[in-house]
């Protein structure tokens, strides 16, 4: 869990989000971590972008 947190806090205190106009301006703040199992999704679709083929066929 450490990692994922380095990475995170490396990525939004890079100098290169001041120049992203998709990402948003708000401050990184710590959270306890949720107890229990993950739940992950896969988006197949959005209507207008398509997965990469590898990603389709594992749905």
């Amino acid at each position: 869990m450490a990692h994922v947190k380095l990475v995170i806090d490396v990525l939004l205190t890079h100098h290169g989000l001041d120049f992203e106009p998709t990402t948003v301006p708000m401050p990184w703040k710590q959270v306890p971590p949720r107890e229990g199992k993950l739940c992950f999704g896969l988006i197949i679709t959005d209507g207008c972008v398509d997965p990469q083929p590898p990603i389709a066929r594992s749905s």
